[in-house]
């Protein structure tokens, strides 16, 4: 994976071969998708109780419940990863001549309903997929179901910013 952050920032990042294929290491990049993406399902049950601001008992025993946050966070995750897995088959069904191998009438469940969608809008789904790689969904995957080979080092990360920004809450709204 490139270098996008230099790229962004203009900046020359030299690691002194600290950093890069050479030692194994991420490039600063790939380190802040593994972090985001470790950290979005951890974060999506703890902001959802003040989007679904609601006093009705149930809701409230819902998100009181102590098994709530795990529960969330394995949904979640399960759910991005079946979701990816979806935008796999579909980039993976698209021929070599850049043509949809099936039409939306042979899938079923979500994708039939998207590419469907996509169909009667008049949209060529084909167009956006020709230059997408299929390995990056799958590395992609791999992070957000914890498999990679950093794993626990973006989990590492993902609960420190999450600490530092409960703290931060707690101490400014208590």
């Amino acid at each position: 994976m490139e270098n996008y952050l230099g790229a962004l920032t203009n900046e020359i990042y030299d690691h002194g071969g600290l950093a890069g294929k050479e030692t194994g290491l991420p490039c600063p990049s790939s380190l802040m998708l593994g972090v985001f993406v470790t950290m979005l399902p951890k974060l999506v049950p703890r902001i959802l109780p003040f989007f679904m601001n609601n006093d009705t008992p149930g809701l409230k025993a819902k998100f009181d419940d102590p098994n709530y946050l795990q529960e969330g966070e394995q949904m979640f995750k399960d759910k991005f990863s079946e979701n990816l897995q979806m935008v796999e088959d579909i980039i993976s069904s698209v021929g070599n001549d850049n043509q949809l191998e099936k039409k939306s009438s042979e899938y079923t469940g979500f994708k039939k309903f998207l590419l469907g969608s996509l169909e009667a809008l008049d949209i060529n789904v084909s167009d956006y997929l020709g230059g997408l790689e299929v390995d990056s969904i799958r590395k992609l995957a791999r992070i957000a179901r914890g498999e990679d080979v950093y794993s626990p080092y973006y989990t590492m990360a993902a609960d420190a910013l999450l600490a530092v920004g409960s703290y931060l809450y707690q101490s400014m709204f208590p």
